[in-house]
């Protein structure tokens, strides 16, 4: 047998890329609606509702996903994480500004 039979490549062929996040609803989100999505809430919630946690790379990242780049499989799972800890704060910053109005 031979050493340079396609088995014995080294090389590892990298997973595709996913679309999207799911929504708890199973629906799928595009990566630039997520990043858009997130960046809003990082400029609206305050921190003290959690908000505001985002490191410059982190922005960065998220500017480079809104304008088009592709998101790797390697940045769903931090994504994800930023995706489910904004979506916490926002949702404290929403209930304490409806019970303010009410």
């Amino acid at each position: 047998m031979s050493g340079t039979a396609y088995y014995y490549s080294t090389r590892r062929k990298e997973k595709p890329p996913k679309a999207g996040l799911h929504t708890r609803d199973g629906f799928l989100r595009p990566w630039k609606q997520v990043a858009s999505e997130i960046l809003e809430r990082h400029r609206t919630v305050t921190k003290r509702y959690g908000g505001k946690f985002l490191l410059p790379h982190q922005v960065d990242l998220l500017e480079r996903i809104r304008r088009g780049e592709e998101a790797g499989h390697l940045h769903e799972g931090p994504i994800k994480i930023i995706d489910d800890r904004m979506r916490t704060a926002f949702e404290a910053w929403q209930a304490e500004r409806k019970s303010k109005a009410a």
